[in-house]
């Protein structure tokens, strides 16, 4: 029976003056979906008779398409090494109105580095900036009404003069409290016109003492006196 449809087919090929030997062939994978090797044309072009496609590279390798011809195809080559961006250089994803064909990397920083994005276009790329340091203790820290002077290290807190509260303030370990002054020791708030951290106070006055101030001046602080 086998032998029999061969005999058919092979007849039906010299009728129609096919050679027998070439009666069927099966039909060849498209060229777009043959993965291509270093050096081949890849990604979208105009070439309808393959789907508009010149192909996918192989693994490990990237389609470089030159942006000013972007439907002219791409080249299978190696990746670049990728240069850790500077401060004041371009980073992270694509910008919104840029050609970036599927192969694109983002753009990194030089370690110690961060790419500073737009939060209402994060798809524009950024810049690489060198981030704030926290402050040490007895460094200035906190907004003042002409520039802010960053943040605190853990376990610092930034302590401004209650008296002067638009300027910048200090890093300063949490104040420990102040034990209750004897007779003739100052007491009452800080001087208006000295820095006193971290309490900004001489403290109170034990008990049966009271805090003696100046009417006249009466946030320079006092002296501890039996009333």
């Amino acid at each position: 029976m086998i032998a029999f449809v061969f005999l058919l087919v092979g007849l039906a090929a010299s009728i129609n003056g096919i050679p027998e030997s070439a009666a069927y062939e099966p039909p060849s994978a498209p060229a777009a979906s043959i993965l291509k090797k270093a050096g081949e044309t890849c990604g979208f072009c105009e070439c309808p008779e393959t789907d508009y496609s010149a192909g996918t590279c192989e693994a490990g390798l990237d389609c470089e398409i030159d942006p000013n011809l972007p439907s002219e195809g791409g080249i299978c080559k190696l990746p670049k090494a990728q240069t850790p961006k500077l401060v004041g250089q371009s980073c992270g994803p694509c910008c919104s109105t840029c050609f970036c064909p599927p192969s694109f990397k983002p753009e990194v920083c030089q370690a110690g580095l961060s790419c500073e994005t737009d939060l209402d276009n994060p798809g524009a790329g950024g810049i690489c900036i060198r981030p704030a340091q926290k402050k040490k203790e007895g460094e200035t820290c906190g907004s003042s009404s002409t520039i802010s002077a960053g943040t605190c290290e853990d376990g610092l807190t930034c302590q401004k003069d209650s008296n002067f509260p638009e300027r910048n303030g200090f890093c300063l370990r949490p104040a420990a409290p102040i034990p209750p002054k004897k007779e003739g020791e100052e007491c009452g708030p800080c001087c208006a016109n000295c820095f006193c951290p971290p309490n900004f106070s001489h403290g109170t006055c034990q008990e049966g003492f009271t805090c003696k101030t100046d009417a006249a001046t009466p946030d320079v602080g006092g002296v501890c006196a039996v009333p």
